[in-house]
Order: C-alpha cells, then structure tokens, then sequence
C-alpha cells in the first residue's frame, strides 16, 4: 500500500481552519470558562499543538487574545449599555469585578467607571 503525501500548503489550510472554528467559539463564548486543555480538545489537537499554531498564527498565545477580546466586548458594553460593572464583568467572564478593573486597567490605563465617563 503506498501513501499520499500531502502538500504543506493543505496542511497549513487544515491548521488554520480548525483554527478559526476555535477563533469562532471563544467569540461567541466569552462568558464561559476557555481553557487551553478545552479549546484544544474541541479541534482534536494536543495543547502543545494547539499553542504553538495559536501563537504562530495570531502573535500571541491563548490567553492573552482571551484577555484582550473580553476586554474589548467589556469597554463596548461600558460605553453601549448601563449594565453595571458586575454584570459586565461577568459577562465577560471574569470572575469578579475586582478581577474585572484590574485587568481593565491594566490595558486601559484607567478605571471602568472612568472609561465609561469619558465615552
């Protein structure tokens, strides 16, 4: 029996499409717990491959892109709703509003209710 050899090019298209399928949940999943362990089981890869593709592909590792969309939704529903910062923070899955503003301002360099003064 002989075996095909697939090209790098079909390879490197399957990896970045069972990556945007992972890219498509966290999306649309921010309010749940995303692990790597998990992500990476829904697209069948080991963590390890799933990390080093993550990172090859996007610039940044898991984690950080997480972060960085769930503070993003988090400084639109600020500026988009009412909601108080709880709620939001929850919705974005942080487990706490303590967790929440540090983070917020970390990469904001100012407070949530700052933030949502100053439009």
């Amino acid at each position: 029996m002989q075996h095909q050899i697939l090209p790098d090019s079909w390879l490197e298209n399957h990896q970045l499409s069972r990556l945007q399928q992972v890219l498509s949940y966290i999306e649309t999943s921010l309010d749940q717990p995303l692990s790597v362990d998990s992500l990476a089981q829904k697209i069948h890869w080991s963590r390890w491959q799933f990390q080093r593709v993550f990172q090859r592909e996007t610039g940044t590792s898991v984690a950080q892109y997480i972060r960085n969309l769930r503070l993003s939704y988090a400084a639109k529903l600020l500026l988009t709703t009412q909601k108080r910062q709880l709620d939001i923070a929850l919705a974005c899955g942080f487990d706490s509003e303590i967790s929440f503003s540090r983070s917020f301002r970390k990469a904001y360099q100012c407070t949530p209710g700052n933030y949502r003064k100053r439009g």
